[in-house]
């Protein structure tokens, strides 16, 4: 399985501001740390909020 990072927006359409591969990526495109990500992430799952960072997990047949 396989991933991206983005950020997106804060409306209810969370549209696409920044994709990339890793958090190291993102983090450079965007100026913040790869750990502000990952903790902005997890602590919105962990509260069963939403945050403007995301992790989109897709599979091979999802490319086809």
């Amino acid at each position: 399985m396989d991933h991206v990072f983005m950020m997106v927006t804060k409306d209810k359409y969370e549209l696409p501001v920044a994709v990339a591969d890793t958090r190291n990526e993102l983090g450079k495109i965007l100026g913040v740390s790869p750990v502000t990500i990952a903790n902005s992430i997890t602590r919105a799952r962990n509260n069963g909020q939403k945050s403007q960072y995301m992790r989109v997990d897709f599979t091979d047949s999802d490319m086809d």
